[in-house]
């Protein structure tokens, strides 16, 4: 079977990859639950996070960068290693399968990688580059617990028995240097905490905010200048609700800080406010106080797929003890909004681009948020069952978009907020960092 990954907007160039012993479509197309073998979700799921740590530039990277930022070309896309949005998602990715399936297997990799980073140095701060810090504070949180359960379990005095073996270290050795690599482990961390708790008082008290109070999104500079930033006056984006405010709540609750998890609330509540049409169910990618619009009034898929996927992350979050009419208000909205995009789900199982307009293009990163949205909403008992049907159908369309090596196909490209549906149809399909760190977790939702 062919598959075709376009580089470009309508009637752009085309690269056919023939993938072998790939399923058929049916599946997917039939309105039935797909019958989904989980030894195959676990196989793909281990491809694609194979190839998510080793993604670098794509081969075509020349012809991706002629059509331009108008048709999604950003460089920072691009990869695993740079500290920007997509990189982060990618970090969460490989989390979530680790906190789905108790594994340990991607703490060396992550630790690696924000090390590696902190060596380099970070680049501007903005909303987008806060997204890697999601993973960073998950793992503060993980470690803090972990640290609890050594500090109640190493004071009981009993001291070993064995025999000391020929040139084995004595017990006081070993603990010598136990005792320091904890030490130097030990401020390691202290300095993530550091970074992230500054970090989460910039959002509070530097970052541009529009008028009531919104997080302006800011975010890197297009220009490719890691110090620099782009405004974007007065502008409230959906994206903001992942790569930030999840976040923010989070370091809000490890840190005991009230005022950060208020103020997470008011920025879900604000985005809802302006981003979200009651009629339809589905959220708009952008506002402006300048203009006081939704600039071209475009349901974009992956703009609505960070609300799906966010929420039951942050009721998650919660463990059950948000304030309840606040979680009846953000429940409401999100069925609300599940409930369209049932209705709105394509024939493959995934969702178009522009979900209310058939003529564009199924895209993967967007449909398989909102799956693993979906299946999280199930499993957390936040939605019915229904959607888990749904939601396995999309999963089905997914995986007919992974390649043998691990590659996820018909993932669109860096998108800013456009005036008409004609600029999301043309943005590029390219393997992204995003692209593939989704789709685990929407796989390992499914195992």
């Amino acid at each position: 079977m062919e598959k075709t990954e376009k580089t470009g907007g309508s009637g752009a160039g085309e690269r056919k990859f023939t993938i072998p012993g790939i399923r058929s479509a049916k599946a997917a197309e039939s309105k039935e639950e797909p019958e989904i073998d989980p030894a195959e979700v676990s196989c793909k799921l281990d491809l694609v996070i194979g190839k998510l740590m080793h993604l670098g530039e794509p081969a075509n990277e020349t012809s991706l960068k002629d059509q331009g930022q108008k048709k999604g070309f950003y460089k920072r896309d691009f990869g695993i290693q740079e500290w920007d949005w997509p990189q982060g998602v990618g970090l969460y990715g490989l989390l979530s399968v680790m906190k789905k399936t108790g594994s340990t297997a991607y703490v060396d990799f992550l630790e690696r990688w924000f090390e590696d980073n902190l060596k380099r140095g970070l680049p501007s701060r903005n909303i987008n580059t806060t997204a890697p810090l999601l993973t960073l504070a998950e793992l503060l949180a993980d470690r803090n617990r972990e640290a609890e359960k050594i500090k109640l379990s190493t004071e009981t005095g009993i001291q070993s028995t064995q025999p000391r073996m020929p040139g084995e270290d004595s017990q006081t050795e070993i603990k010598e240097k136990d005792a320091a690599e904890e030490t130097e482990n030990t401020e390691k961390w202290k300095a993530y905490e550091r970074l992230c708790t500054d970090w989460a008082e910039w959002l509070m008290k530097e970052l541009p905010r529009t008028e009531e109070g919104g997080f302006q999104h800011v975010t890197s500079s297009v220009t490719g200048d890691r110090n620099a930033v782009t405004l974007n006056e007065q502008e409230l984006w959906i994206d903001t609700l992942f790569m930030a405010v999840l976040f923010l709540d989070k370091m809000g609750q490890i840190c005991g800080r009230q005022d950060w998890t208020a103020e997470a609330e008011y920025q879900v509540l604000t985005h809802i406010r302006y981003l979200w049409d009651p009629k339809s169910g589905l959220f708009y990618h952008g506002w402006t106080f300048k203009e006081r619009n939704n600039f071209g009034g475009v349901f974009w898929c992956r703009g609505n797929s960070w609300f799906t996927l966010g929420i039951p992350e942050l009721i998650e979050m919660y463990g059950g003890k948000m304030e309840k009419s606040l979680e009846r208000h953000i429940l409401a909205v999100f069925r609300a909004q599940v409930s369209k995009l049932k209705e709105l789900q394509a024939e493959d199982g995934m969702w178009h681009t522009v979900l209310d307009d058939d003529t564009s293009y199924t895209e993967t990163s967007g449909s398989a948020a909102i799956a693993a949205g979906m299946l999280k909403g199930v499993r957390l008992g936040i939605l019915g069952e229904e959607y888990r049907t749904c939601a396995r159908r999309a999963i089905s369309g997914i995986m007919n978009q992974i390649l043998p090596d691990g590659t996820v196909l018909k993932v669109s490209g860096g998108t800013r907020i456009g005036m008409d549906a004609q600029h999301y149809r043309d943005i590029f399909l390219a393997p992204m960092a995003y692209g593939q760190s989704l789709t685990i977790m929407a796989l390992s939702e499914a195992l």
